[in-house]
């Protein structure tokens, strides 16, 4: 073999496989770590919030906020806002949901999160088609990543700690994997719960912005296994 193909062919390999969304160059410092710094509580009086009154902010992971209608001024439902434009792009009659959308910022859909035990996840995707999923644990919010074929979820509450972390298939629903989340495990009364998920190559990258502190976990994209954990 050539060394032009041979590097011909090293290129094609690297270009496949680097379909990941880059990561802060500073390594994740829990002891520096503060609630404020998760994507919720930095949107929270943000902009786009504040041109839709009657309407709370749920989840801001990107280029698409998701919102609450909490009946005082709109029906209760969430809604997919674009924040460049303030337009709804998808809404469903659903007290809680997340956001689906890749990294590029395109929306398949919101995932409805029904608060039973165990919750009940319904994607709704544009054009109306859906799917239904149990998850093991419960929650009232979620946060997701789209990985391919993978849509990798992690369910928690806003007013608890700890979160569950799965993936299941896009287009079914059908479940990939469960992760070994380590747990803050922490005694509390009023309290506050935020997760970021972001993908580096092969690996998820999970953190988690409690009121009793942060952490990062490290888990394989392809199974599940968690790789590495920091909690404060």
């Amino acid at each position: 073999m050539t060394r032009a193909l041979a590097l011909s062919l090293l290129l094609s390999t690297v270009a496949r496989a680097d379909t990941s969304v880059a990561l802060p160059a500073a390594d994740f410092d829990a002891k520096k770590c503060s609630m404020n710094d998760g994507p919720f509580r930095r949107a929270w009086d943000s902009e786009p919030v504040r041109r839709l009154p009657g309407f709370h902010l749920m989840q801001a992971p990107g280029r698409h906020h998701v919102l609450f209608g909490d009946g005082s001024r709109n029906a209760f439902r969430s809604v997919a806002i674009d924040v460049r434009t303030d337009k709804q792009v998808l809404a469903l009659p659903a007290e809680n949901a997340a956001l689906v959308e890749d990294a590029a910022g395109e929306l398949f859909g919101l995932l409805e999160i029904r608060r039973e035990r165990p919750s009940t996840l319904q994607l709704t995707m544009h054009g109306g088609a859906r799917w239904t999923a149990r998850a093991d644990g419960w929650g009232d919010s979620a946060t997701t990543l789209v990985a391919g074929d993978l849509l990798v979820i992690a369910l928690y509450h806003r007013i608890a700690t700890g979160a569950q972390l799965i993936a299941l298939d896009l287009r079914t629903g059908a479940r990939r994997w469960t992760a070994d989340v380590a747990q803050m495990n922490v005694a509390h009364s009023k309290y506050f719960n935020d997760v970021a998920l972001e993908r580096r190559g092969e690996v998820i990258v999970m953190r988690g912005y409690e009121a009793a502190g942060c952490y990062e976990q490290r888990f394989e994209l392809g199974s599940g296994r968690r790789l590495w954990s920091s909690l404060r």
